[in-house]
């Protein structure tokens, strides 16, 4: 009986292979004429004034650019089975997704075309973002200044340049987060499920950054007080950077690179090699690796 159902499946992906081959030469082999997903795009210019921006999505990429006039335009390249609402209430923008899809819109094994939010702003300082996101990636750019920033993506990337913040708290479960010439006044937080993890020129108080599989890259980085960094796999490298205290915690992976000034090393490994400076000024450093090396050396 189990040996019948294998039988059956298999013919089943097939025939189902077949009959895509067929509608894909059909189509003088263009995906375009595959994807049944039907797109609008939609513009909303806005005049209120507010200070903080909510945005909420399920697909679509977020993208933010400076204003060339002084006002606020969000252009929409929307899915007419998922609308948006655009407004300014409470003193906030927001742009907030209508999801009308039935589930059986929701079966798709590819799509060429990928909704996307672009957010025109003045280049001004913000109370607050925040950004929630399914499906798509978040690109905050162009000297964008906030008090308080969170963003959360489960499926896509985070890429911030040239940015002030007091906080950030940025969060993803599949995808990369990206971060580079970002001034911030406190915390920084990174939570990555599965995905790499990049800093670059970047300052703030403390960076506490937690993983469960990837890697974690800092060039440039300076924390006036600490980093925390704790991993299940991945390896972590630091490249001139520094902070008063250090804290590293990683089960599979190596921890490797450059600090600017001396510190002083704790370092224990289950099965792997230690090389660090002999020295007995400055900072505690911090640390602890199951299986990987524990190479670092004082930039010169």
């Amino acid at each position: 009986m189990k040996k019948g159902f294998i039988i059956a499946a298999t013919v089943l992906i097939v025939i189902g292979a077949v009959l895509f081959v067929f509608a894909f030469r059909e189509t003088g082999y263009d995906l375009k004429k595959l994807d049944a997903t039907e797109y609008e795009t939609n513009t909303y210019t806005l005049n209120e004034d507010y200070s903080s921006i909510k945005i909420k999505t399920y697909e679509a990429d977020v993208v933010f650019t400076p204003s060339e006039n002084g006002q606020t335009k969000v252009v929409l390249l929307e899915s007419k089975k998922e609308k948006y609402d655009v407004l300014v209430e409470n003193n906030t923008l927001t742009i907030t997704a209508k999801d009308t899809r039935e589930w059986y819109d929701h079966i798709s094994f590819f799509s060429v075309k990928q909704a996307i939010v672009t957010v025109s702003i003045p280049l001004k300082a913000y109370n607050s973002l925040d950004i929630s996101s399914g499906t798509g990636d978040v690109v905050l750019t162009n000297n964008f200044s906030t008090h308080t920033g969170k963003i959360k993506v489960s499926t896509g990337d985070i890429n911030i340049k040239n940015i002030d913040a007091k906080s950030l708290d940025l969060s993803v479960s599949t995808g990369t987060i990206n971060c580079k010439n970002v001034n911030c006044n406190e915390d920084i937080v990174s939570i990555v499920s599965t995905g790499q993890t990049n800093f670059t020129n970047t300052v703030c108080r403390t960076l506490k950054s937690k993983g469960s599989t990837g890697d974690i890259k800092l060039k440039n980085v300076v924390a006036k007080d600490c980093f925390s960094i704790k991993r299940s796999t991945g390896e972590v490298y630091f490249d001139n950077c520094d902070a008063n205290e250090i804290e590293v915690k990683t089960s599979t992976g190596d921890v490797s690179g450059t600090l600017k000034t001396e510190k002083v090393f704790i370092t224990k490994t289950s099965t792997g090699t230690v090389n660090v400076p002999k020295t007995i000024s400055g900072g505690k450093c911090e640390i602890t690796t199951s299986t990987g090396d524990i190479i670092i050396d004082i930039a010169k």
